[in-house]
């Protein structure tokens, strides 16, 4: 038979609102018979039917006489059905902890020659089936042979309202061709689509996760997802480096405030234990861990100005300790030094935020010859450090010196003038050339 891939029919599902879980897998084990009379037609596929003395096997039901479906025959059933039979009957029980949380249902399929599906009694699907499938029914036609990585996926959902709590069962009509079809396959497996169950979880807690703070915390403020049932919340449950909380209060119905014991300077981590506390509907908390920083004011040092010409100067600095949070850094820059003034400097330059080591600042367009002066300030969450004050004094201006050159090019009526400017005098000159038939000096 030509090998031709069936199309798969495939549910859509909102990735946001459902999980996947699969009820029967090809690990599954699968009990038949091959009926011989309609005795158990109206019983079979009801989910109290006794199949305890039917023959068993994983999932992947049927037999090859020739070859191609060897590898995924695992319960090879030819002796039952080749020659007696077109139908085999086969149940699979699966489990089911919460019907009210399903939402679909979809199953894969590999089936040679046909199949009807039933769920709890119920019928939910065919392919390749009669509309009255009886006991010795065939398939309405010869199916083109499976492919082993093709499948074809069927919505099954009209099962779900069948589903109970505890134990469930998937019915298969298998259907060949006919009693002496030279092969057989029934693969299949069934997967649900689930509510999700909204996660009960810390949403925020003050102090902030990842934050950091000028003074210890007495109190831990959390913020939750959802109501919290006040009986099951106790001090302990929160704790700050392992030492449990003193008291809590509730000051919301999602907010909880826990006394802590004092915390010193560093970094501190909050934990709030998983199934430590309940929601109003009994879902237990997701666990929650959280770190803060109790900072100290930072310390910074300004360093001897480099590369101090007429009109320029590189000013360097360096923050020597960021007191566990990392400082804004400015650097104030004038004529005198105005101390730790915010406002009266000349000039005002914000660095931004910077971390522990040196940090330099070009200037230019200095005056010449004139002594500057520049302090930096470093401030964080818990306070302002000042570094004591450095000066510069700038190289006096100088005239600049340029030499003429010898003229290149020189022609009937042009020439290329050439000069060399040997010395900018601290500045960057204005050059201006002056020519004529004679010599006026430099006047």
């Amino acid at each position: 038979m030509p090998r031709i891939a069936p199309l798969p029919l495939v549910e859509t599902l909102e990735p946001r609102l459902l999980l996947s879980s699969s009820f029967v897998s090809l690990d599954s084990t699968a009990y038949y018979h091959v009926p011989t009379d309609n005795s158990i037609d109206a019983l079979w596929t009801d989910p109290s039917f006794d199949h305890s003395g039917w023959a068993s096997g994983p999932m992947g039901l049927g037999y090859e006489m020739n070859s191609g479906y060897e590898s995924l025959i695992r319960t090879d059933i030819g002796s039952a059905m080749y020659g007696r039979n077109a139908s085999v009957y086969i149940r699979i029980p699966f489990q089911v902890n919460d019907p009210s949380l399903i939402h679909g249902l979809s199953m894969r399929i590999q089936a040679d020659d046909g199949m009807v599906i039933y769920i709890n009694g119920k019928p939910v699907g065919a392919i390749n089936a009669p509309a009255q499938p009886a006991w010795n029914s065939s398939a309405l036609a010869t199916a083109t042979e499976v492919l082993p990585s093709f499948w074809t996926t069927l919505d099954v959902s009209g099962g779900v309202s069948e589903l109970v709590a505890g134990t469930n069962v998937l019915a298969i009509h298998g259907l060949n061709a006919g009693s002496t079809s030279n092969d057989m396959l029934i693969r299949a497996d069934l997967a649900a689509s689930s509510l999700t169950v909204p996660e009960f979880r810390v949403t925020s807690s003050t102090p902030m996760d990842e934050s950091a703070v000028g003074t210890a915390p007495s109190l831990v403020t959390v913020n939750l997802s959802r109501e919290v049932d006040l009986a099951t919340v106790q001090p302990g449950d929160l704790t700050i480096d392992g030492v449990p909380a003193t008291a809590v209060t509730q000051t919301g119905t999602k907010q909880l405030v826990f006394t802590v014991p004092a915390a010193g300077p560093g970094v501190h981590t909050i934990e709030l234990a998983g199934g430590s506390l309940a929601d109003i509907n009994g879902t237990l908390l997701a666990p929650y861990t959280g770190i803060f920083t109790v900072a100290v004011a930072p310390s910074l040092e300004a360093l001897p100005a480099s590369q101090v010409y007429s009109a320029s100067a590189t000013l360097h600095g360096r923050v020597s300790d960021t007191g566990g949070d990392a400082p804004d850094v400015y650097l104030f820059w004038g004529g005198s030094d105005l101390g730790q003034s915010w406002s009266g400097w000349d000039h005002t330059v914000p660095l931004g935020e910077l971390g522990y080591g040196e940090f330099t600042l070009d200037l230019e367009g200095l005056t010449p010859g004139t002594t500057h002066y520049y302090r930096m300030a470093a401030l964080n969450v818990s306070g302002v450090a000042w570094a004591d004050v450095q000066s510069f004094t700038t190289a006096p201006a100088q005239a600049p010196t340029v030499s003429v050159l010898p003229p290149v090019r020189v022609v009937m009526q042009s020439a290329r003038i050439r000069g060399e400017l040997l010395d900018n005098g601290g500045h960057d000159p204005v050059v201006r050339l002056v020519w004529g038939d004679n010599d006026a000096g430099t006047d």
